[in-house]
């Protein structure tokens, strides 16, 4: 099955030459098995090498359809924005770069697009943590309260799929106001779902599968957390009939760790310490409690979230009326 200009590829990234070279040369693969495939190439203000890797192998493979773009501010939600203006065709593959499509990924991706009634406006896929260190193990245990949660093997509606392996329907996206620039480094999918499900369908297709590469370091996994946990308040206290309670189990974990903490100190300090020292227990722990402080730092600061954006919003506005810039440039 060739592509008849249904369905472009995207990705966004930021300081990843690590992974680059690898997933450029799954793309390149995957583009051959589609046909005729556009690759939007987003670098979202990397301070690395990356930006220049990229423009390499552009040189190197000079017949594909390659746009290449790069940004001077490291902003998620514009940039997802940025690309879903920039596409050529109906649709738009979001694949991030730690992730590896599986063989056969862009023949389900066509029939899926092809298939798609009017009323769908994005279709996800699985996410497989790859690995067996304590990192994998806790992504995979945590995976039923974060955004890749589904694994049922069959086609389901969902109410929420991250971008990470996304196909999304371009005027489906832009009829509800594109992605959000409210939401700098994650959380900017989970409040555009929360939008295209007052209006559209949001599909999970199993055949959809990539492998999920997660990151070495302690830090940057609970900083992630943080950050996706930072998030869920902000989108769902926009869209409260949309709330999961489910992913509000860290948050009540953590308060009745503080609890114990408080009450039996002596029991809940010495429990506390006995779990960090066992080194299975200790990164899913610790992961938990992060996810859960970006939701407490999250619900605590909304008030000040609603300011900052009313207050940039004003300052743009009243920036185009003086003629500084084109107001019609939302991104």
């Amino acid at each position: 099955m060739e592509n008849q200009r249904f369905l472009s590829i995207a990705l966004i990234y930021h300081n990843e030459e690590d992974h680059l070279p690898d997933y450029l040369e799954n793309i390149l693969t995957l583009q051959k098995s589609m046909g005729s495939t556009p690759i939007l190439l987003i670098d979202n203000a990397s301070t690395d090498s990356s930006y220049a890797k990229v423009e390499a192998w552009i040189k190197k493979h000079p017949t594909i359809s390659v746009q290449h773009c790069k940004r001077k501010w490291n902003h998620m939600g514009c940039a997802r924005a940025q690309a879903i203006n920039l596409c050529p065709t109906p649709w738009l593959a979001f694949i991030d770069a730690d992730c590896r499509p599986h063989l056969g990924w862009g023949q389900a991706a066509l029939v899926a697009v092809e298939n798609a009634t009017d009323d769908i406006a994005a279709i996800g896929g699985r996410s497989h943590f790859v690995g067996y260190g304590p990192l994998q193990r806790v992504a995979r245990l945590l995976s039923w309260c974060l955004p890749w949660a589904y694994s049922k093997n069959q086609v389901q509606r969902v109410t929420h799929l991250p971008t990470n392996n996304l196909l999304m329907r371009v005027h489906a996206v832009q009829s509800v106001g594109n992605f959000s620039r409210d939401f700098q480094k994650v959380g900017e999918d989970l409040e555009l779902s929360c939008r295209l499900n007052k209006k559209f369908k949001i599909i999970m297709d199993p055949c959809l599968e990539v492998d999920h590469l997660v990151k070495s370091s302690l830090g940057h996994w609970l900083k992630k957390l943080f950050n996706y946990g930072l998030a869920q308040p902000r989108a769902f206290l926009n869209h409260p009939t949309q709330i999961d309670k489910k992913k509000l189990l860290p948050l009540i974990f953590l308060i009745g760790l503080l609890i114990v903490l408080w009450y039996l100190p002596v029991i809940g300090f010495s429990t506390l310490g006995l779990l960090l020292v066992v080194p299975v227990v200790r990164p899913l722990l610790l992961s938990v409690i992060a996810y859960a402080l970006g939701e407490w730092v999250g619900l605590v600061t909304f008030p000040i979230f609603v300011i900052s954006r009313k207050n940039r919003r004003v300052a743009a506005f009243a920036t185009a009326r003086l003629g500084k810039v084109d107001s019609s440039r939302k991104w």
